[in-house]
């Protein structure tokens, strides 16, 4: 199964231009822009995947005899648990790549692929949580000059903005909620969401 996990990921990643740094090189290096890399990976992970799991079963031959039984009721999304979570990955890309690089990535994408969610939320959201990079010297140009000093180990810088990260994720998620419900006060009003934000 965690073959499985790991393989199946692995493959999903080459769906979608962000899906793996290679991809991104790839695109950088020629015209390919997201819906024409959909129009070749897609099809591609729709391919191999099962090829995958063939090829897993010959290999591993698995005993499979239980059976998988649904806990509760199902997971309903709406807007504002989908900013929670453009913000957690964000947040997580960050830590292992340029703030600047991963926003000019990220709001973009997100704003393209989520036309029903308010796209200054989106921006907004996105620009603070790459903003919020503590874990790695390679996150922020501040990260990596405090690193280069030699007084701060990697070690401490890790488990420092790890508590910091921690601390600040929840406002994030409030802000989130917060604009989502703003965002709808604007559908219903009219007007831009800044506005209602500032004079609320």
């Amino acid at each position: 199964m965690l073959l499985g996990i790991a393989f199946a990921a692995n493959i999903g990643g080459i769906g979608t231009l962000v899906g793996s740094p290679p991809n991104a090189i790839a695109a950088a290096n020629t015209d390919l822009g997201f819906a024409d890399w959909l129009m070749i990976g897609v099809p591609l992970v729709i391919l191999r995947l099962p090829l995958m799991e063939f090829a897993l079963r010959l290999s591993l031959r698995p005993q499979l005899t239980g059976r998988v039984q649904p806990v509760g009721e199902p997971l309903r999304w709406g807007r504002a648990q989908w900013l929670m979570l453009l913000v957690l990955f964000a947040m997580a890309l960050t830590e292992v790549a340029s703030n600047t690089a991963s926003a000019a990535l990220l709001i973009p994408l997100f704003i393209g692929l989520a036309p029903q969610i308010d796209s200054m939320a989106i921006a907004m959201l996105v620009a603070l949580a790459t903003s919020c990079a503590f874990l790695l010297p390679v996150a922020t140009p501040p990260n990596a000059i405090i690193f280069g000093s030699g007084q701060v180990p990697q070690g401490a810088m890790l488990r420092s903005g790890l508590w910091v990260s921690a601390a600040i994720l929840p406002l994030l998620f409030a802000l989130a909620a917060l604009l989502d419900a703003r965002a709808g006060g604007v559908a219903n009003a009219g007007g831009s969401l800044a506005g209602v934000i500032w004079h609320h």
